[in-house]
């Protein structure tokens, strides 16, 4: 094969060889390989023979051949730093420079795993807890409220149906001796007096259920 690159560099150097053999011998001199499958370009390569490489592909040489390791005469010039001889190749249709392939590996593009697809059924949306509203204090309901401490004395509550506030009397012994408002606020029952014996004064109760209410010693029961 070394025979056959010199013998190939002295057609193409010399101009006085007939044109009439190198016309007859070219295709045979480009197609040529050793026993590790080196063309005649990949040797011109690695002798850093630029004038060869550019009067070979002038004339044909198939650029991409790949010798058995996987070469090319793009990736020795790349590896061993020939710049302008790789971008020579690279302009005339050298493919770009990678790793090494081995002449004897398939051509046929490695297919991927099958993926395997797991179907997770959703989990189970978690029961819907019930909200539980806070326990409402008694409210108390219109109507006549007796203080069994002292005799006769009785608070009225007259209100609308549902509501908080409203209007109070207090009587003793069925007589009206003072009004006033009131309203109920959690569990508490206030109620400002605005006539009578009681008039300025303000009564703060505790509500015990819907029909007692408590406080300052008093108890006053439905």
């Amino acid at each position: 094969m070394i025979f056959v690159f010199y013998r190939t560099l002295a057609m193409i150097d010399d101009a006085n060889l007939d044109q009439r053999e190198i016309r007859a011998n070219w295709p045979a001199h480009l197609e040529w390989r050793t026993e590790f499958s080196w063309t005649i370009l990949i040797y011109a390569v690695q002798a850093e023979h630029f004038d060869t490489v550019r009067r070979l592909v002038e004339r044909g040489a198939n650029v991409n051949l790949r010798a058995e390791d996987g070469s090319t005469a793009a990736s020795i010039a790349y590896e061993n730093g020939m710049v302008s001889i790789y971008d020579y190749l690279r302009a005339n249709g050298a493919i770009a420079f990678e790793p090494r392939q081995s002449t004897q590996q398939s051509t046929t593009p490695t297919q991927a795993p099958p993926t395997t697809i797991i179907n997770v059924q959703p989990a189970a949306p978690a029961p819907a807890q019930t909200q539980q509203s806070a326990p409402q204090p008694p409210r108390l309901t219109s109507g006549f409220y007796w203080n069994g401490a002292v005799s006769g004395s009785m608070i009225n509550l007259i209100m609308v149906h549902g509501s908080t506030t409203g209007t109070a009397f207090h009587s003793i012994n069925n007589t009206n001796t003072s009004q006033g408002n009131f309203s109920m606020n959690g569990d508490q029952l206030i109620i400002t007096w605005f006539s009578g014996p009681l008039n300025g004064l303000r009564s703060v109760y505790r509500i015990d259920n819907a029909n007692q209410f408590s406080g300052s010693g008093e108890v006053w029961r439905k």
